[in-house]
């Protein structure tokens, strides 16, 4: 190629002085018909192997070289194209995985940016930025992006990885302290959410994370948090950004509220508290009716809030989300001679603060299980995953009995019904304050399964929407049109399966939204 190119400026100079404008354009074309088309099928021959050494001077070469037949390049953007799918999906293949067969979602979009800034370091060097060769490399992205073996179990594992990365970067504790680092980072989730399919999982998703942000106070920045919602915006929407904002202005209001609060109440409650009001439609928190009996130190302040901001706001009901709550508690170690005794603040959650609180108050130093059942109204693996953390940092004793009920049996600190407890007296810990709000593996595993879930059921209530909009328009329509139409329509939010539709189909004609034609059966006709 470097011959060919040194052969064609010498031919070219030398004609530019004996030839006409005319005549030259014809011979230029001829020894590039030579030099060029004929040997086109050999410049392919080796294009990957110059993809491989990675060698931008050579790919912008045979750029250059083949550019003088448009036509001739879409047989190196084919090869462009593939060469960055099978790198892709071969790269994040090698990434290494948990013993569930997970990845660090640092490790698998950071990953993704490495190969994607690769390709475009090409484009932009070697391609000029030609619009076949972007439309190649985005194309390519999006089919590893979303087609691999990582994201096989479900197409919606993408988008809760990048999530999940977003929500490393924000929240507080972050590693990236930079702010320009950060930016940079944000920028680069970005650039791999356009190459995502199932946007519509990737909004559910990031929702529930930064509601979770915002109610626990973990956000480390508010100027990241907004700057990331206005490049959503761009993307998703402003319907999306706008349940967002909506979130931030909640907790703008709290905090006057909560001031209003302390004034009125400051001179009959011996807690401080402060409570986040939430609006149902714009916050994606799941409400139960709650089983937990609250201590009556709580419970007092609880009904004194609820008495304050009913007389503020009429027609409104408080449903309070225990499972999101938390309180520092201040734990004093029973004192050893003339040594003072230490102090320890416990960050824990309402439902371990309940069953911390019967140890202050009950007549006996040992709780049975059952007592805790009963005192606080929580399910028994509630109790269990409490009593578990408890047990771990050695804040409580575990005491179980052997069949009779009476005879101490050595603890291995197995937890059971028939377990008893008492408080370790003995503690000690270096850090003076410790969070022992931590959710259980097996409870976040919990909630992404309910959150796939409820995706799965928002898209199946998306995918009969548009089933009946199409009908309403068209009145009558062939399966495969309507499957064509369906997906059509929903592209931009997911890309909805051909099974999915089908059952969407079946469940529109049991409830007499369209019906099937007397006289073809492959064709629906809308019922009015």
């Amino acid at each position: 190629m470097r011959k060919v190119c040194s052969t064609l400026e010498v031919e070219e100079h030398r004609m530019k002085l004996i030839l006409e404008p005319q005549s030259y354009q014809k011979f230029t074309f001829a020894i590039e018909n030579v030099l060029i088309k004929d040997e086109q099928q050999f410049i392919e021959f080796g294009f990957p192997e110059i993809l491989d050494t990675y060698v931008i001077n050579d790919i912008r070469l045979a750029y250059f070289l083949l550019s003088r037949f448009p036509d001739s390049l879409l047989g190196i953007q084919t090869i462009f194209q593939n060469k960055v799918k099978e790198t892709g999906i071969s790269e994040l293949e090698s990434l290494p995985r948990d013993k569930d067969g997970s990845v660090e979602p640092a490790v698998f979009v950071e990953k993704i940016f490495e190969i994607h800034e690769r390709f475009n370091n090409i484009l932009l060097n070697s391609f000029s930025y030609d619009p076949i060769f972007i439309k190649a490399l985005d194309c390519a992205c999006r089919d590893f992006i979303n087609h691999n073996s990582i994201c096989s179990s479900s197409s919606a594992k993408v988008s809760e990885l990048l999530t999940k990365y977003t929500d490393l970067l924000l929240k507080k504790g972050s590693k990236t302290a930079d702010e320009s680092q950060l930016e940079s980072k944000l920028d680069q989730s970005i650039t791999v959410l356009k190459y995502i399919e199932d946007r519509d999982a990737f909004q559910d998703f990031y929702r529930r994370n930064l509601a979770r942000r915002l109610v626990n106070d973990q956000s480390s920045s508010f100027n990241s948090e907004q700057s990331m919602i206005s490049k959503l915006k761009e993307i998703c929407g402003f319907d999306f950004t706008n349940k967002l904002t909506r979130m931030f202005n909640d907790m703008e209001m709290n905090n006057d509220l909560n001031s209003k609060f302390r004034d009125y109440s400051n001179s009959n409650r011996n807690i401080d508290f402060s409570a986040k009001i939430l609006n149902t439609a714009a916050w994606p928190l799941s409400y139960s009716k709650p089983s937990l009996v609250l201590p009556k130190n709580l419970s007092s302040v609880i009904d004194s809030y609820t008495q304050f901001y009913n007389s503020r706001h009429q027609g409104r009901v408080l449903n309070w989300l225990w499972q999101y709550s938390k309180l520092d508690i201040k734990f004093n170690m029973p004192q050893k001679g003339n040594k003072p005794s230490p102090s320890y603040i416990f960050t824990v959650s309402t439902s371990q603060y309940a069953i911390l609180s019967l140890f202050d108050s009950a007549t006996s130093d040992i709780i049975s299980f059952s007592e805790i059942s009963k005192s606080t109204g929580l399910s028994n693996p509630s109790i269990d995953s409490s009593l578990a953390i408890f047990s771990k940092i050695k804040l409580i004793k575990v005491i179980n009995f052997s069949s009779d009920g009476i005879t101490p049996v050595p603890s291995d600190n197995t937890i059971s019904t028939l377990s008893s407890f008492m408080l370790n007296n003995e503690f000690s810990s270096k850090r003076l304050k410790i969070n022992l709000n931590v959710p259980m593996k097996s409870e976040t595993k919990k909630e992404s399964i309910e959150a796939l879930k409820y995706i799965q059921e928002d898209h199946n209530m998306a995918i009969q929407a548009a089933i009946v909009r199409v009908m309403k328009t068209q009145r009558s329509l062939n399966h495969s049109l309507l499957v064509t139409e369906v997906i059509n329509q929903l592209k931009s939010r997911f890309n909805p399966k051909i099974l999915d539709i089908k059952k969407a189909i079946d469940s529109l004609l049991d409830r007499e939204f369209i019906e099937r034609d007397s006289n073809k059966s492959d064709i629906y006709n809308y019922v009015a």
